[in-house]
């Protein structure tokens, strides 16, 4: 029986695509907002509050914006921030990197999955 292979893109930890907690969404590069917004799974508010923070806006700008109370937001920014803190975390380790990797690789593109197969 012949082993399968299976070819998926590098999403391991390297210098080029680890994700750095960092205390301003602003700081990030736009490549790690990127990965970010992959990663993270937002949902459509915190999607939102996540790309006008990373144009360094404030919260009573975005919150009117987002047309939703300060105490809303804060609530989205509670979510946001985990997210991002989980994601650096598990990039922060190799062994258990690859392995979320295969998974968030399955998950987002199933069907390039099959074709190499």
């Amino acid at each position: 029986m012949r082993d399968r292979v299976i070819k998926i893109p590098d999403l391991s930890v390297s210098n080029s695509k680890s994700v750095i907690l960092r205390k301003n969404i602003s700081d990030y590069t736009l490549p790690e907002l990127n990965r970010l917004r992959m990663l993270c799974n937002f949902t459509k508010d915190e999607e939102q509050y996540f790309n006008l923070k990373s144009k360094d806006k404030s919260n009573i700008s975005i919150a009117m914006s987002m047309n939703i109370s300060e105490s809303n937001l804060y609530n989205i920014i509670r979510k946001v921030k985990s997210k991002i803190s989980r994601v650096s975390l598990l990039f922060s380790s190799p062994s258990i990197s690859t392995k979320f990797a295969l998974k968030i690789h399955f998950r987002i593109c199933p069907s390039r999955c099959k074709d190499n197969l």
